[in-house]
């Protein structure tokens, strides 16, 4: 793919998952020309969990999306296997849907590529500092033969490229904190497992130095993300034999095939962002910081944020005021604050054996309680009411309207209604 054509757009979006997918989308829808990029050439596996909560199925039907995932035959997720030396549980959890990131994340730019957005794959974008009215973006072919760089203008930026954000890495006020003991990410798909394993099963194996989360997706292909202790792929040696430590100590049956496949890897998981908004600059998804989830809610976490920065979106295209930074910091908090320190809380916990043995044990004894335990880890609070808050402007957009400036049914703009409830709603 080359690099776009036009020197100016009213938005450039960085990284094409969820998260940059679904911003571009309804921007576009209402009415900015937006162009999207990703380093990466589509369709393209990525380490996650591949699964997709509940709440976060709700979220992608209230945008107009959830057909199209439907549509790619993932498998439907209803219990949770929860695996470890002293512990094997097994307990009932909102139907979630296990489908590949490759898949699913092609989806997205279609439906981004369908409502106009402009969509540049194999393209590595650097924001440079801001000027007066716009904010400049450098953009890199990674296509052989396309050796000349080109800047293009634009009127705001969604910094949505996951981990590292290496597209803010000239801008020294993002630099990431990795968060001491933080475990590092391991990923690999294979069609070679255990025919013992129950597909609509996420299977967590819990180990001293790291767990391990097995999903069967489409297509009969095992997906396989781990969270590791740098110290256990040290000892071990490898991707593949840490994994299969971890496996081994929780009981699980051996997968050989784990040896040959393609391992990826990431840095640090759970990171700090400092910042996550700049003059004519958000961040999104995982680049505004992240924890390690557990049962569906990286990519529910990443279309919230999509779908709450849209208002502020629209009216910095209109007017930028300083202001704005101030008020996308207080969203993400207000909306991820809690949850993330939960979830740091939780993998904390997942680190001390005598913890998780006890923490087992009492849920053996209590189906009903480590049933609602299960629910309340994969129930994303705050979905429902930013359905709620921006079902209407989502229609409109649909329709073809700029939903900054419909009038609701009370009077005033649904772009400030959406504001009010993130504005007001209960932290977490």
């Amino acid at each position: 793919m080359k690099l776009p054509e036009l020197p100016y757009w009213d938005a450039v979006v960085i990284g094409a998952g969820p998260a940059g997918s679904v911003a571009a989308r309804l921007l576009a829808q209402s009415g900015a020309r937006v162009l999207l990029v990703d380093r990466k050439r589509f369709p393209r596996q990525k380490i996650c969990g591949a699964c997709w909560s509940a709440s976060g199925l709700e979220l992608l039907e209230a945008i107009g999306v959830r057909s199209g995932i439907d549509a790619l035959a993932g498998i439907k997720l209803r219990q949770l296997h929860l695996r470890s030396s002293c512990a094997n549980l097994r307990v009932p959890m909102p139907e979630g849907l296990a489908v590949s990131r490759a898949a699913a994340d092609t989806v997205l730019v279609q439906y981004a590529i369908e409502a106009g957005v402009r969509f540049c794959p194999n393209v590595r974008a650097v924001v440079e500092p801001t000027s007066e009215n716009t904010r400049r973006v450098r953009l890199h072919s990674e296509c052989p033969g396309d050796l000349s760089p080109m800047g293009v203008e634009a009127g705001i930026v969604f910094a949505a490229d996951g981990l590292g954000h290496s597209s803010l890495c000239e801008l020294p006020e993002f630099e990431q904190q990795a968060v001491k003991d933080s475990h590092i990410g391991a990923g690999c798909t294979t069609t070679d497992f255990p025919a013992s394993l129950q597909t609509g099963t996420i299977h967590m194996v819990i180990g001293r130095a790291g767990y391990v989360g097995l999903v069967i997706v489409e297509s009969s292909v095992l997906n396989v993300a781990a969270a590791l202790a740098p110290s256990l792929v040290r000892q071990e040696g490898s991707l593949a034999n840490a994994v299969t430590a971890v496996l081994r100590e929780g009981g699980f049956p051996a997968i050989p095939a784990l040896a040959d496949a393609d391992w990826c890897g990431t840095p640090h998981l759970t990171r700090r962002e400092p910042r996550v908004a700049a003059k004519r600059l958000f961040v999104l998804g995982d680049a505004a910081g992240y924890a390690e989830p557990f049962t569906g809610e990286g990519m529910t976490w990443a279309v919230m944020g999509a779908c709450a920065v849209q208002p502020l979106a629209q009216r910095a295209l209109r007017s930028w005021h300083p202001k704005m930074i101030w008020e996308w910091t207080a969203i993400c908090r207000r909306m991820f604050g809690r949850r993330h320190l939960g979830c740091r809380a939780l993998a904390g916990l997942l680190r001390i054996p005598l913890a998780v043995s006890g923490v087992g044990r009492l849920l053996g004894m209590s189906p009903y309680l480590a049933s609602q335990v299960v629910k309340v880890m994969g129930r994303t609070p705050g979905t429902e009411a930013i359905k709620r808050s921006l079902g209407y402007e989502l229609q409109d957009s649909r329709n073809g309207h700029c939903c900054s400036g419909a009038p609701d049914q009370s009077g005033g703009s649904s772009g400030t209604r959406a504001e009010s409830y993130l504005s007001n709603r209960p932290a977490g």
